[in-house]
């Protein structure tokens, strides 16, 4: 990913990183690259909520939660 994006002019300089409950808390938007991603950012705070005794923790994600293509007018890939 690093070279096709270096190839077009884009500089990565940043790597990603587990999301934590307190991105949930604190973000105010969360992109997923695709539904698995969303899946998973779900299923992270179903389980938060849980273990914390927090179900707020759902609405949290469901209101922040959006997918990159959501943004793209369209996309041309090579």
């Amino acid at each position: 990913m690093m070279d096709v994006a270096a190839r077009r002019g884009f500089v990565l300089t940043s790597r990603s990183r587990p999301l934590t409950r307190e991105d949930l808390r604190t973000q105010d938007l969360i992109v997923g690259m695709d539904a698995k991603n969303l899946r998973a950012v779900k299923a992270a705070a179903e389980y938060w909520a849980r273990e914390d005794g927090a179900p707020e923790m759902k609405e949290l994600a469901s209101s922040k939660l959006r997918l990159m293509s959501d943004y793209c007018a369209s996309a041309h890939f090579p």
